[in-house]
């Protein structure tokens, strides 16, 4: 029975491409066509990596200043003595005088130089825009850092800069305003590669805020700035990909064959009425037994021009075919009409010596 199915689907197979071999053919040679191309563009469009730009020779610069202050006399508060470190706020008679220690960080495996200042600025404006200012250094340093690090220390008098506040304000009486300014700026040069100099200005400040009792300092006072060189990025083409080549070519070449190879077999099929008759065998087949073909000059004959119309009407009359190997003829017998079908119409009349209809 498996044997009588593969034959069966084998001669379905056979019937269709014969009836569609060319276009089948055609279409497998076109597919082979473009997975030609297709190896055709993986091997000329190779991989492409794109190197982004880099940045080297990176350095660092800071500054971070504290401030604190030592008690002169004792409080309810705090004892004589005592140090206060980064207070928000600190009193005018038990801590006049407000330390600064500012911190310089810079690239320790190079001789960097800088130059400090410290300072207090005071600015009068009007109406939102500066006419006059001043500026009082406390400390600089103009120097070579040998190391990572320097540390550079000053004090700011309280007293002298209220002293200050004072006559500037005596001075400008009641036109405009007067702020005061605690100002840090570091100037910085330091080698890099390629006989190059990095050069740059860090700048921080805070306004002092002086009360009847108190004073502070209103932000931080740290700066930092980095630098480096950038190194230009690239292309960088890679090897195209031959397992896809091959692939593509070896799927190419198979389809070509294939193709080829069924144009050229439904070519060769001159008459598909022996395949599709033998279709129609095996799709009707239970409607169609063996038999001989009734032969007689009283009945009727009647052509049927395919097998297919020929089981339609027996199911319809609710008869069987009749299947004549010895001369390859099939036919019904209804009510003294024979319908019968078969691929040389000629044969029967020549049989049984008439015309039929």
């Amino acid at each position: 029975m498996q044997r009588h199915f593969l034959m069966a689907i084998d001669t379905q197979v056979s019937y269709y491409l014969s009836l569609y071999g060319k276009a089948i053919g055609t279409g497998l040679i076109i597919i082979a066509l473009l997975s030609a191309a297709g190896s055709a563009y993986v091997y000329t469009n190779p991989p492409v990596e794109e190197t982004p730009p880099e940045e080297f020779a990176v350095q660092s610069f800071s500054m971070d200043t504290a401030h604190s202050a030592t008690v002169t006399r004792s409080t309810p508060l705090y004892e004589e003595g005592e140090v206060l470190t980064n207070h928000p706020v600190y009193f005018r008679n038990s801590t006049p005088n407000l330390r600064l220690s500012t911190t310089v960080t810079v690239p320790g495996d190079r001789n960097v130089t800088i130059t400090q200042r410290t300072f207090v600025r005071y600015e009068a404006s009007f109406n939102g825009e500066s006419f006059w200012s001043r500026e009082r250094l406390l400390a600089a340093a103009d120097r070579t850092v040998e190391g990572d690090q320097l540390q550079i220390n000053t004090t700011l008098e309280i007293p002298e800069v209220s002293q200050e506040q004072s006559e500037f304000g005596n001075a400008l009486g009641s036109v405009g305003s007067l702020s005061t300014d605690l100002v840090i700026t570091l100037r910085y040069e330091s080698p890099a590669e390629g006989g190059e100099t990095y050069t740059g200005r860090l700048q921080t400040g805070s306004p002092i805020q002086l009360t009847g009792d108190a004073y502070y300092l209103q932000g931080g006072l740290s700066a930092s700035d980095t630098q480096s060189q950038t190194r230009g990025g690239g292309t960088q083409v890679g090897s195209p990909n031959m397992t896809q080549v091959g692939l593509l070519l070896g799927v190419s070449g198979v389809l070509i064959v294939l193709g080829g190879g069924v144009i050229v077999w439904s070519a060769r099929q001159e008459d598909t009425r022996e395949l599709e008759l033998a279709v129609y065998r095996e799709q009707y087949s239970q409607w169609i037994s063996e038999g001989e073909f009734p032969a007689g000059s009283e009945r009727n004959y009647i052509y049927i021009d395919s097998l297919k119309g020929l089981v339609d009407i027996a199911i319809d009359t609710n008869n069987r075919v009749i299947y004549d190997s010895d001369i390859e003829v099939y036919s019904i017998v209804d009510e003294g009409v024979v319908y019968y079908h078969s691929p040389d119409p000629t044969v029967i009349s020549s049989w049984i010596d008439f015309s039929p209809e």
